[in-house]
């Protein structure tokens, strides 16, 4: 038998010893009483024995409610958030509606609130104080008709709210801990379709030592014996974080693997080993993530695990967006390995513009409607290329979203202690460049320069990401999803990680991941080109540096303009440059006799200049590593360039990169 506090304790969880003298006590560390139902609530280490872990996802208790209206109630606990929900989540909860009985339990800001019904109204007491993230709190929850309603944090009374009238209590309502009965809409929630859903709220954390009773303590002899378990403010659970610090540099390659993010959250998950894809340096601890906490919007990430992406192609329609983080399920979106060589990687990621129901966009009568392609190049100087086919009927019509330029917060950060207030560089092809801060909000607009083909992120790392466009591109400042006193940065928690049916939800507090929006550009503004069978394509290049953004312009000239190469002999074909793979294509044909060597030359210059070079040479037929010179001079192979060789149906293919930097007329020669 336990002791906390002023009461004996029962060591049968869910009785109740009369209808005026109250004793509910539940230890955590016994066994469940037959008359509670429990689902999904693991047993951890807790203040005294074990807690009970609830994931916020699926976890349950009901266990029988109190048959009559108590004069006084006094509800104590030891707790642990580690999430808040998006809107109130209970540790005790016995009401319906929020119109009968009583409700004990945090809001989506992290405050404790006491409330039931009274007079016909339903009245609620909130604290200022907010309970620290996965740390241990002691919470109490005091009421009787004289004082109404008082709430305790770590034996101190900081918040009170007189209650007048009878109260309203249901004896035929369950008490369930750890979820709230009455289905909730997110607060601080953005769109109309959003708006219109509610979800269930469950506690996510620990929680030890609950007690109902109706004797209220004398409060300086609560503090004392709070005091005396000495509990307060240590930490109870580790704060969960974006799954990226446990990558190791290693071999450059693309790689699937399972990235995890807290248990009750990938239990949600029925899925195998190998769902998510990762491509690693050797010599750089930047990483490519493709997760499924994104819904495999890929991000880049730095050296202290800030993540940096770009989001999806995305039409706003019929009152919500419809885009990849929409699904939630990743029902539709995928991501698989194309290749994955010393030479590049290439990732695929397929996905339907989808809304928060699983609708797609433009469904029609066979079940099809706007799809994705996105093809991921990626070389070993982590430089990548992102290229993206929209499948649409109705790219004329509507408005659709290529690029919109993001970065998500780790949970415990706000958006200003991952950004710079000066957030933003830009830099034309002429190296004119301009930066913008977001210390009084979104900038009004990008005016200087004119153009901005050359962005660079000023994030709080040593890397930092970058992005290359078209030179006559421009974008535009995200001008709104900012709460005044949280950020002065947009920040929404409705995605990633969020199972919430929620296309916009503003962030209040750094509980959980959440992203910042920073440029975005849409409609006819956008520079796209237009393919076959309905499909219209955009490009980027994007990496991250260690340099300042005039570095970056040697690299936007090599891919914008680059230089002309002229194959020597009729053994090979010219097939030009691959802007969408980073890459000069070339093909041997049948005319020159199944020629065994290739030699070319690099027109480089200043304004066209070579920043690393890939070639792709069709029909090679020759799995071995190739002799390489430059200018006459023999290159070693894994010091001087990598090579991957990859058989196909319809011929097999060459990939060759050479880090080679040149403003000169170069001469390359294989065989």
């Amino acid at each position: 038998m336990k002791r906390l506090g002023l009461f004996l304790c029962v060591a049968c969880a869910g009785m109740q010893l009369s209808a005026q003298s109250i004793s509910r006590y539940w230890s955590f560390d016994e066994a469940i009483a037959v008359t509670d139902t429990v689902k999904n609530v693991k047993f951890i280490p807790g203040i005294k024995g074990n807690g009970a872990r609830f994931d916020g996802y699926t976890s349950d208790w009901i266990t029988p409610g109190i048959t009559e209206t108590p004069g006084s109630l006094f509800i104590e606990a030891w707790v642990s958030p580690q999430e808040y929900s998006f809107n109130l989540s209970a540790i005790v909860d016995q009401e319906r509606a929020f119109e009968e009985g009583f409700f004990f339990g945090i809001n989506q800001d992290g405050q404790l609130v006491g409330a039931l019904s009274s007079g016909g109204k339903w009245q609620t007491c909130v604290t200022k104080e907010v309970l620290p993230q996965s740390k241990w709190a002691h919470v109490a929850f005091a009421f009787n008709s004289s004082s109404g309603i008082r709430l305790f944090l770590n034996g101190i009374c900081v918040a009170s709210r007189a209650v007048e009238g009878e109260l309203n209590w249901n004896p035929t309502l369950p008490l369930f801990i750890g979820k709230t009965q009455t289905k909730q809409t997110p607060t601080y929630t953005e769109g109309p379709s959003s708006k219109n859903v509610k979800s269930w709220m469950r506690f996510s954390g620990l929680i030890d030592e609950l007690r109902i009773s109706t004797e209220i303590p004398d409060e300086k002899q609560l503090a004392k014996e709070i005091q005396k378990v000495g509990k307060a403010g240590e930490q109870a659970l580790p704060m969960p974080q974006m799954p990226s610090a446990d990558i190791p540099q290693g071999p450059f390659g693309a790689y699937y693997t399972r990235l995890r993010y807290t248990d009750g959250w990938e239990a949600l998950w029925k899925t195998g080993e190998y769902p998510d894809v990762v491509v690693r340096f050797p010599d750089s601890p930047v990483k490519y993530i493709f997760w499924r906490g994104t819904g495999y919007i890929p991000a880049i990430v730095s050296e202290n695990n800030i993540w940096m992406t770009d989001q999806s192609l995305e039409d706003y329609g019929w009152g919500q967006c419809f885009e990849a983080m929409g699904d939630k399920q990743c029902r539709y979106s995928h991501v698989r390995i194309i290749e994955s060589t010393p030479a590049r990687c290439v990732i695929h990621w397929r996905y339907a513009l989808a809304g928060i129901h699983n609708q797609i966009m433009h469904e029609d009568e066979t079940g099809w409607g706007d799809w994705t392609d996105e093809y991921w190049t990626v070389y070993p100087d982590g430089v990548g290329i992102r290229q993206q086919i929209l499948h649409s009927d109705y790219f004329d019509t509507d408005v659709y979203q290529f690029q919109e330029t993001i970065l998500f917060n780790q949970p415990g950060t706000k958006p200003q202690d991952n950004l710079e207030m000066e957030a933003i560089l830009f830099a034309d092809m002429d190296g004119k460049t301009a930066s913008y801060s977001w210390e009084h909000g979104a900038p009004n607009d990008f005016t200087e320069p004119r153009h901005q083909p050359i962005q660079l992120i000023n994030i709080k790392a040593k890397y930092r990401p970058f992005s290359i466009f078209q030179p006559e591109r421009f974008t535009k400042p995200f001008k709104f999803g900012w709460v005044e006193g949280y950020s002065t940065f947009p920040c929404w928690n409705h995605w990633p990680v969020s199972q919430i049916k929620s296309d916009g939800r503003n962030a209040t507090s750094p509980d959980k991941p959440s992203h910042t929006s920073l440029t975005e550009i849409s409609g006819k503004d956008q520079l796209v080109e237009r393919g076959e069978n309905n499909t219209v394509m955009a490009r980027q290049m994007i990496g991250m540096t260690t340099a300042p953004i005039s570095s970056l312009l040697p690299l936007a000239r090599s891919w914008n303009y680059p230089p002309v190469i002229r194959v020597s002999g009729s053994g090979f074909d010219y097939q030009g440059y691959n802007v969408y793979q980073r890459a000069y294509r070339i093909t041997r044909n049948k005319a020159g006799g199944n020629a065994a060597s290739l030699d070319l030359t690099v027109e480089a210059s200043e304004a066209s200049p070579v920043q690393n070079l890939a070639l792709e040479i069709k029909d090679w037929d020759n799995p071995d590593a190739p002799a390489v010179s430059i200018n006459g001079k023999a290159l070693v192979k894994g010091k001087d360039f990598q090579y991957g060789y990859l058989p196909e149906l319809t011929g097999d293919k060459l990939i060759l990169w050479i880090p080679l930097v040149s403003t000169q007329q170069v001469h390359i020669h294989l065989q």
